[in-house]
Parts: structure tokens; C-alpha cells; sequence
């Protein structure tokens, strides 16, 4: 039997085989060598979402057939602080549940994917989204809780005893002896700012205040209540307003 000799041909980088005897034309073997191929497209449409006190479900979309994985990027500091490189996932995956988190906090999450071969390449990041974890108890409850009259409206103050509040809930009712029944959430406030102005009076009506602290584990206990008499409003000489003394 005729031995056949079988020739390596080098071109440019690419290594191509062919069979000497029959004069067949050459075939292209591997690619040139540290090649990364085609790349990859980026990922889109970031969602994060708390699921629990301590859990935040993150996912994404897909553009692209042909990376090796993803990467998970995550910041402690708000979306625009560090983000660290949390986990990489394999082809394909497109969920990545985040545990063992604080509660009450807020994670911001960011992914890219990549493709390795004979180098890595990377993608630019997705989008980031960021979600704050559930508390694991509604805030402790505001006290001392007082209601100052103005012209054309009553200003409530009270001390903020919680850092996990996510807002204020401001109660009122007309009158001055008031049931729980009697009251009804008239506003809500955004937290850390433990104040609030009542513009909707009626003059030398008397109303009685009280104030919650909430958070996604629900509402605190409420304040103390607290009454003030709207007052009737009148130019004063130099032209301020002042409320009326009734005789």
C-alpha cells in the first residue's frame, strides 16, 4: 500500500491540513492563535428585586449566543459607588439569586458578559438596578410630637426615633378627643425629615395630630396626639400676616 503523506501548512497565523497525494485543496483546522472570536453582546434589562430581609433576586437578558458566562457586579454604596465582582455564572444563566444580605439596605447590581477563547473578552455592563432588602420589623415609633399654629397653617414636629423608617404617615382628626376610628392619614412624608405643614384649615377649627413611622414590615406605633386651633388671618401693619385674636 502507497504510503500518504499528510502536510501541515502554516499561513498566517492559521493552521490548515491537507493530503498531499490527492492535491485536494487545504481546510482551515483552528483559529489563529489567541484569537477571542466572535464577540459578545452585552446584556440588558437588569432587574433587581428583595424577596426577603436578607435575599434580592437579580436577572437580565441574554443578547448573545456565545459567551462563556456572566458576570454578577455588585455595589454596597448606592449605583454610583464600587462595585465588586459578586459571581460568574455559566452560558445561558440568567438569574442569580444575592443572599445572606442586612436588612433594610439597598444593593445595586450591574452584569457583563464574557467569551474566552484563547483570550477573555468582556462586554460592556448592563444597566444597574438596585433593590433595598425587607426589614425585618415596621421602625420604632416618633414621639413628642407638637403642633404649632401659623397663619394659613398648623406645623407638626416630632423626633425621629428610627433609621429605618421608609416614610411618615400624618394622621389628623377634627376635635380634640379622638378614637383610633377617628383619625384618617391626611399625608405621607418622605423620612428623615421629621416635620410637616397642615395647609388645609378651616379657621378657628381645632384639630388633633398624630404621626407613624412605616417601613415594607409595616407601620409603628403612633406618637403622641397632639391638638391646635387653626386661626383667622389678618394684615398686620407693617403688612405680615398674623393670626387674629378672637375676643
Amino acid at each position: 500500500m502507497p504510503r500518504i503523506n499528510v502536510t501541515l501548512v502554516v499561513l498566517a497565523g492559521l493552521a490548515w491540513v491537507g493530503c498531499d497525494s490527492t492535491k485536494q485543496p487545504l481546510e482551515p483546522a483552528i483559529q489563529a492563535a489567541g484569537a477571542a472570536g466572535p464577540k459578545v453582546t452585552a446584556p440588558s434589562n437588569t432587574s433587581a428585586v428583595a424577596v426577603s430581609e436578607s435575599r434580592i433576586d437579580v436577572s437580565w437578558q441574554d443578547n448573545s449566543s456565545n459567551e462563556t458566562g456572566f458576570e454578577v457586579h455588585r455595589s454596597t454604596a448606592g449605583p454610583n459607588g464600587a462595585f465588586t465582582l459578586l459571581e460568574s455564572t455559566g452560558a445561558g444563566i440568567t438569574t442569580f439569586g444575592d443572599t445572606g444580605l442586612s436588612p433594610a439596605r439597598q444593593y445595586c447590581y450591574k452584569v457583563r458578559a464574557f467569551k474566552t477563547a484563547g483570550k477573555t473578552s468582556d462586554t460592556q455592563f448592563s444597566p444597574t438596578a438596585c433593590a433595598t432588602t425587607l426589614a425585618s420589623a415596621p421602625p420604632a415609633a416618633p414621639s413628642g410630637l407638637n403642633a404649632d399654629v401659623y397663619p394659613f397653617q398648623i406645623v407638626l414636629f416630632w423626633s425621629d426615633n428610627s433609621n429605618d423608617e421608609d416614610g411618615w404617615k400624618i394622621e389628623r382628626c377634627r376635635g380634640v378627643v379622638c378614637s383610633d376610628a377617628d383619625f384618617t392619614v391626611i399625608a405621607t412624608k418622605a423620612p428623615n425629615y421629621p416635620w410637616y405643614s397642615d395647609y388645609d384649615l378651616e379657621g378657628e377649627t381645632t384639630y388633633t395630630y398624630r404621626v407613624r413611622a412605616f417601613n415594607s414590615a409595616g407601620d409603628s406605633a403612633p406618637t403622641n396626639q397632639a391638638s391646635a386651633t387653626a386661626c383667622f388671618v389678618e394684615v398686620s401693619e407693617d403688612g405680615t400676616y398674623v393670626c387674629k385674636e378672637v375676643t
